[in-house]
C-alpha cells in the first residue's frame, strides 16, 4: 500500500495532497474508551491494542469461521493473532482488509503482508514500538493532528478526563429509553433526584446531561434498531426520545440517530461480547412515515 492508495486521478492526488492531507481531524465521534483516555492507556499487545477491542475484526473472524475461543474467548494473544493473520487473505475486498493494512503502516510503519507467515514477526514487531511512551493511548493519538474529537460516554460515566475544547464526550444514549432499576438507581445517586415516575426519570437525566454540556458535549445519539416502533408497547420510548431530543435541542446539541441494523440477532454472542460485539446485521426496511412522525412530534 503506498501513499497513493485509492487516488486514480491527477485531480483526486491534487485534492489530497494539496488540500486535504495538511487539514485537522476534526470527529464528532468515536469510540475510543473514556477509561483509556483518562488513564492513558498503555498496551500490553498489539491485540489489547487492534484485536479486542474492534468487533469489525470479530465479526470477519466468525464469518471465517474461526472459533469464538480464538476471537473473544481465552486464547493467548498470540493465538488470536495469528487466526486473525490466517485469514486476512481471504478479506481482500472488504473494507476491514484495508483498514487493516493502513493502520499498521499509519502507526507501526509496518507494511509487511499480513498473513500467517509473518504473524509472529509483524507480533513481535508491533509489540516491542508498544512498550514505548510514544504509543500509549494518548501518544498514538496525538500524532494525527486532532482539531476535535468527541469519544461516546455513556450517561453515568466520569467526564473528568475531558477538556471541553479539544476533547469533549458525545452521549450514547442507547440505555436511557428503557432502563433497568439498576441503571435508575445509580442515576438517583449521581443526580440527587429521587426517580418516582417518568418526569422524575427525566429531571435526573437533565441533572447529568447539563454535567455533559459543562464537559463541552454537543451530541447525543440513540439507536433505533430494526424493530424499534414495533416493540414499542403504548409508545413508551417513543415519547421518551421525544422528550429527550427536546432537551437536547434546549442545549443546542446534534441529535444521531443510527437507523435500520438489527444488533440482537444472537443471544450467545450477546453474553460473550455484549451488545455491540460484532454480530450485527442489516435489519429490516424501516417506516419513513414512523420517523417522520418521531421528527414531528420533536
Amino acid at each position: 500500500m503506498n501513499e497513493n492508495f485509492l487516488l486514480k486521478s491527477d485531480g483526486a492526488l491534487r485534492l489530497y495532497f494539496e488540500v486535504a492531507k495538511g487539514l485537522p481531524i476534526i470527529d464528532f465521534h468515536n469510540h475510543i474508551a473514556v477509561a483509556d483516555i483518562k488513564t492513558d492507556k498503555k498496551y500490553e499487545n498489539i491485540v489489547d491494542l487492534w484485536l479486542n477491542p474492534d468487533p469489525y475484526k470479530h465479526r470477519l473472524l466468525r464469518i471465517c469461521g474461526v472459533d469464538e475461543h480464538f476471537i473473544t474467548g481465552d486464547a493467548e494473544p498470540i493465538e488470536k493473532f495469528q487466526k486473525y493473520c490466517e485469514v486476512f487473505p481471504f478479506l481482500a475486498g472488504n473494507p476491514v482488509y484495508d483498514w487493516s493494512r493502513m493502520e499498521l503502516s499509519a502507526v507501526f510503519g509496518i507494511d509487511d503482508e499480513i498473513n500467517r507467515k509473518n504473524a509472529r514477526m509483524i507480533y513481535d514487531k508491533a509489540n516491542e514500538m508498544l512498550r514505548s511512551p510514544e504509543f500509549s493511548n494518548n501518544g498514538i493519538l496525538s500524532r494525527f493532528n486532532i482539531e476535535y474529537q468527541s469519544p461516546v460516554a455513556t450517561l453515568l460515566e466520569d467526564l473528568s478526563c475531558f477538556d471541553g475544547r479539544k476533547t469533549a464526550p458525545s452521549l450514547r444514549a442507547d440505555d436511557l429509553l428503557s432502563p433497568t432499576e439498576k441503571f435508575k438507581i445509580e442515576l438517583s445517586s449521581k443526580s440527587g433526584v429521587e426517580i418516582s415516575d417518568d418526569a422524575t426519570y427525566i429531571k435526573a437525566v437533565c441533572v447529568m446531561l447539563d454535567r455533559f454540556s459543562a464537559s463541552g458535549c454537543r451530541f447525543a445519539d440513540h439507536s433505533l434498531d430494526s424493530g424499534f416502533f414495533e416493540d414499542d408497547t403504548y409508545g413508551k420510548k417513543t415519547a421518551m426520545l421525544v422528550a429527550l431530543g427536546n432537551e437536547y435541542a434546549k442545549r443546542g446539541w446534534t441529535l444521531l440517530l443510527h437507523i435500520g441494523a438489527k444488533r440482537k440477532t444472537s443471544p450467545r454472542l450477546l453474553s460473550l461480547a455484549g451488545p455491540a460485539g460484532g454480530y450485527a446485521a442489516v435489519g429490516e426496511g424501516f417506516d419513513i412515515s414512523k420517523i417522520s412522525d418521531l421528527l414531528g412530534k420533536m
